[in-house]
Order: structure tokens, then sequence, then C-alpha cells
């Protein structure tokens, strides 16, 4: 009650015109019409009446919105699609490059495995190659006359198991060759053998143009022998450096004219000399009545029949100590003709009438006309290792066998004596050293080969080093490890203190090399 007259009082004591400027939205109006209205009318009318006292508003620019449209979407749209399309490319480009690194890892996997695989064939081949190989030399046989030799040696050829040309297009298994051969202990078949391959038709093969290369096939397919005529009886131990035998031009004829001026400059010791058919012969070649040094010249020895060039005279050497399968000759020329063609001209030729002309890159000089020489005795070298080897693997198996007395061990054996076995123990690690140098020269002098490039000085020293060792180590084991003397082998295992020559020349020829 005292509130409700409070709020009376309050209304009494306001102005009139504040209830009269209300507007009265019913028929009775006044204050009693405020009573009645709703709340929001209220604000409806308080905010009319404000908006009278304050006056009109200014005006205001209208801000407008305006959409641009790409195709029938407008730019938000477009913006959320190019960011999807953005998103997608992104993806699609990641998606591509991971195919790609998957078709590449596919790729590589797949030559990997085509490596592989031909890795395998090559081994394979290689040992199908050298059981054909081992059978094919199982005709050779030490005890066989010189004509024998000569036969089994022109069944070998006729085989194919190994190219002429392999000396330049597969080296190594030029090389394996030699060693399998080594292995039988084939007494004078490996020179022959070697003779053939390596100084007869590697000498063409090094030293000849393309035309006279072509001749080797025909000489392969028709088994012809051939040797190779160097040494001179008066040469001593410079054979090569040393060359009386002269080969004339003659600018009449365009041919030369081959001559032995006297006996010291007759050729000697020519290995298969008494069968061959072919020779390469070196002669000192003479132009305008000036030397220009040994050259080599391809020419026959004997025709079908076996009967001599004119002029070419040939003798036995005799019968010799060993290998007494490999006939042995002496060679002399009296004033022999013979073309121009027979000059093998990879390096030099006669141009016109009368001039020497050298090209191919080299001047002829003891290291290109050698070139064969040097493989020579990179063979001789592994051969002799493959003989050492063999000997020290049977003289080692007999000691293994053989009972010592032993206060102390009644089964001990002869290869367990504390001497003998440090000897074993040496020998083993210095034969392996020794291998390994003559692998690796014989690496290097393959590549020399298969590049068909003349090998470095150091490379040249290197091969005489690797040569002179192994042929001590095959000479001490020879002197003492032999089938007969296979039961002295602690004679044989003191050999080996002395088998190397120089250790230290060794080490330097691999340091310079």
């Amino acid at each position: 009650m005292l509130f409700r007259s409070q709020q009376q009082r309050r209304r009494r004591q306001q102005p009139a015109s504040a209830h009269s400027s209300m507007p009265s939205d019913s028929p009775r109006g006044g204050r009693h019409a405020a009573k009645t209205r709703r709340p929001h009318e209220v604000l409806r009318v308080h905010a009319a009446a404000m908006a009278k006292a304050l006056g009109p508003m200014p005006s205001m620019p209208m801000r407008t919105w305006q959409t641009f449209d790409i195709g029938d979407l407008p730019m938000h749209d477009a913006m959320t699609t190019a960011k999807d399309e953005s998103q997608r490319e992104a993806e699609a480009l990641d998606l591509q490059l991971q195919m790609q690194r998957e078709t590449q890892r596919a790729a590589a996997d797949e030559a990997s495995y085509e490596e592989e695989v031909a890795r395998t064939f090559r081994a394979q081949a290689e040992l199908d190659w050298t059981a054909a190989f081992e059978r094919a030399s199982e005709a050779i046989d030490p005890e066989l006359t010189p004509a024998e030799s000569a036969d089994v040696l022109r069944d070998l050829i006729r085989r194919n198991l190994l190219q002429y040309t392999d000396m330049r297009d597969n080296p190594t298994r030029f090389f394996l060759a030699h060693r399998i051969l080594s292995k039988r202990l084939v007494g004078g078949f490996g020179i022959r053998f070697t003779v053939q391959f390596n100084l007869f038709a590697g000498s063409i093969l090094g030293l000849g143009s393309d035309a006279q290369l072509a001749q080797l096939r025909a000489l392969q397919d028709e088994a012809t022998l051939g040797c190779f005529a160097l040494t001179e009886a008066g040469a001593g131990v410079n054979s090569g450096l040393v060359v009386n035998t002269t080969a004339t031009w003659d600018p009449s004829s365009r041919g030369f004219v081959l001559h032995t001026p006297n006996e010291l400059a007759r050729k000697q010791w020519i290995s298969q000399g008494l069968t061959a058919t072919q020779m390469v012969v070196i002669a000192d070649l003479i132009v305008k009545g000036r030397s220009h040094g040994p050259h080599a010249f391809l020419m026959p020895l004997r025709d079908a029949q076996g009967q001599l060039t004119r002029g070419v005279s040939v003798g036995d050497m005799g019968s010799k100590t060993i290998a007494n399968d490999l006939d042995n000759a002496w060679i002399s020329f009296d004033s022999v003709h013979i073309p121009r063609a027979c000059m093998l001209d990879r390096f030099a030729t006669i141009e016109g009438a009368d001039t020497y002309v050298s090209r191919g890159g080299e001047t002829m000089r003891l290291e290109v006309i050698g070139q064969r020489l040097l493989t020579g005795r990179m063979c001789i070298s592994q051969a002799a290792l493959v003989f050492a080897r063999t000997l020290f693997g049977t003289t080692r198996a007999y000691s293994d066998e053989k009972n010592v007395w032993s206060p102390t061990n009644p089964d001990m054996r002869l290869s367990e004596v504390p001497q003998l076995a440090a000897l074993y123990e040496r020998a083993e690690k210095e034969l392996t050293e020794m291998e390994a140098f003559v692998g690796e020269i014989e690496g290097r002098l393959c590549a020399c080969l298969s590049a068909s490039t003349i090998p470095s000085a150091e490379l040249v020293e290197a091969i005489q080093c690797a040569r002179s060792e192994a042929w001590a180590w095959r000479q001490s084991f020879a002197s003492s490890c032999s089938r007969k003397s296979a039961a002295s082998p602690c004679l044989a295992a003191a050999n080996l203190q002395h088998s190397s020559i120089s250790k230290i020349g060794r080490a330097s020829c691999r340091e310079r090399v």
C-alpha cells in the first residue's frame, strides 16, 4: 500500500505535458491509455519522440556489394574451386612423381637383375669354356714328336676355343689359356702354343693394318702354323736390340729384298721353325741407303707341299735336354724378294717411289716392335707361378701324409716339424703375394691390349720384374720339388728361402706402376 501511494504521488508531481505528448492508440487516450500499451509499443513511441526531438539525421551513402561471376559461379565459389583444383593438381603431381620413382626403381631393379643374369651367364660360359679347353688339352703329350705335337696344335686351332683376336678382344681368356696349359706341365707344347697365338698371330694383330688383320680369320680357319723370326746368333742376350738381317726397299719391283749378310745375322732357336708354313720375320728396314731400324714382315716360309720359299734356308737346332716335342730351327735369307704387302704397316709404310713414312701415332722402336715380347713375358710369369703352385701343393701333400718319429707324438707328420712348418708358412705367404703382384700387372697389361696402346715404361719394367721373380720361384721348385725329388721336401722348403730375387725390387716396381 505504501509503495502504491508513492507511485501515485510521483505521477501527480509530473508536468501535464509529459502525459499529453504521448500519443494514444486507444479511444480512451490519456494516462489511462499508457497503462494498456504493450512494452514494444512503448519503445516505439519513445523512439519516435526521440527522433522528433533530434531532428532529421544526415544522409549516408549506401554501400553496395558487387559480385563478379566466373562462368556461372560467384567469386567465393570460384576461389574455393581454384583452391580445390590446385590441390588436386598437386596431388596428381605427387602421384606422377611417385609413379616415376617407382618406374625408375623397377627399371633399376630390372637392370640389376639383367646384369646379374648376364654376369651369371658369363661366369657359366667361362666355366664351360675352361672345361672345353681343358678337355682339348688332354691330347697334349710331351713324348710326342714335333710333327705330332704340331698336329695337336692344328686341331686346337680348328676348335676355335681361342681366337687370334682374343688378345685384343678378350685378353683375360688369352692369359687363362696359358695358365691352363701350365697346370698340365705340357713341356714344349706350351712354347709352341704361345709362339702361335702370341708371337705370330699377336704380331699381326699389333702391327698389321686393317687389311692385314683381315687375314687372321683365314689363317685360323686353315689352321696355318706360323713362327716368329727375331733372335739372331750375334745378338746374344740383346735379342731384338741387335738385328742384322736386312729388308732393303727395291723401287723397281716395289718390294723388299730380305738378306742375311753373315752367319751372325742368321735367325736361330726359332720355335716351330721346322713345321710352320708362315713367318713373321724382323729385319732392319733400309730405304735409299738409310736404316730405319727393325720392322716386321709377314711372309710364306713354305708352300702347301712343304717346299721352302726360294732363297730361304732352314736347319734343325738339334736335340735338347727337355721339350723335344718342340722343333727349333735356324733360318737364313739369300736375297729373298717379297712384295710390299708383306710389310706389317700399321705404324710405318712406303709411300710413292721410295718415301718412308711413320703413321699411327707411334714411331717404330723396340717397345712397338716387341709388344708381343711383353705379353710373352707375362705368359711366362703366370706359367711359372702356376708351375710353382702345383709343385708346392704336391710337396705339401706328400709331407702332410709322411709320418716322422717324435718322442712326444707318435702320429706326427713331416709337415708338422716346426722348422718345415715355418718354411711352408713363409713360402705360402710369399707365393700368394707374388701371385697378387703378377695378377695386378696382368690386369694393367690387359687394359693396354684392349685399347691397342703401347705399355708405359713403368709397366714394361714391372712386367720384367714379375717375370724374373716368378721364374725364380719356378726354378727353385723345379730343382727340388719334381716328381723324382718329392721324397725330399725338406730340401724343397730350404730352397724357398732363396726363391725371391729382390723383394725390394718388386715393391719398387709396384710403387712406380
